[in-house]
């Protein structure tokens, strides 16, 4: 699969960035797993949402109406993946983006009921062949009947243009009592992994001008 170019799915509100336009170049490919479906954000609402997880689609979904992202479900629908990048953001570097770690908690904590904020949920590392600040964290939504979430997230500029990978499923002690929830919670899990390690960036071709 093609992924077409998409604005940033969450820290394009932290950066002081020229504004993007939407274009047909190829920025990602990836393989599907089996019974996966992608879409773009203004499309995602047709998503069947499992009983219990209307917040997580909620909070994947929570993008700039201007903007195209996509969103990836897991065959049975308890694991998200957004994929988005903005283009002409300007040169950076992740040391950059990992600065923007504790405003991004605090904007996302705005939306939900918890979020682990800690410093050492975010960190420099090596991801898709990029130097890319990699976020680790957990996330609890709902009022009456809370849900644990782990969210991931990888971003990192290639040439101008920044690139973010989020992913976004229940904590494996959500279905501790719901056998088949469980299952296929652990089968989305293996197909989120396959379908991550499956994306590839080409380089930008873009040259800075002197």
């Amino acid at each position: 699969m093609r992924l077409s170019r998409a604005v940033l799915f969450a820290l394009c509100i932290l950066l002081a960035a020229a504004p993007a336009c939407a274009q047909e170049d190829t920025f990602a490919t990836c393989q599907m797993p089996e019974g996966s479906e992608s879409l773009y954000i203004t499309e995602a609402a047709e998503f069947q949402i499992p009983d219990g997880l209307e917040n997580l689609y909620a909070l994947m979904m929570d993008a700039n109406t201007q903007s195209d992202v996509y969103i990836t479900r897991m065959r049975y629908g308890r694991a998200l993946a957004s994929i988005s990048c903005t283009t002409a953001a300007g040169l950076g570097t992740a040391e950059d983006l990992l600065a923007l770690w504790p405003e991004a908690a605090r904007r996302i904590a705005q939306d939900v009921g918890y979020i682990n904020d800690s410093a050492s949920c975010a960190a420099v590392e090596t991801a898709f062949g990029y130097d890319a600040l990699i976020i680790r964290t957990d996330i609890a939504v709902g009022e009456e009947s809370m849900v644990l979430l782990e969210a991931q997230c990888a971003a990192f500029y290639n040439g101008p243009d920044l690139i973010e990978v989020w992913t976004l499923l229940p904590a494996a002690s959500t279905y501790l009592y719901d056998e088949q929830a469980a299952g296929e919670l652990e089968s989305d899990r293996a197909d989120l992994a396959a379908f991550i390690a499956s994306l590839n960036f080409p380089p930008n071709e873009y040259t800075q001008e002197e």
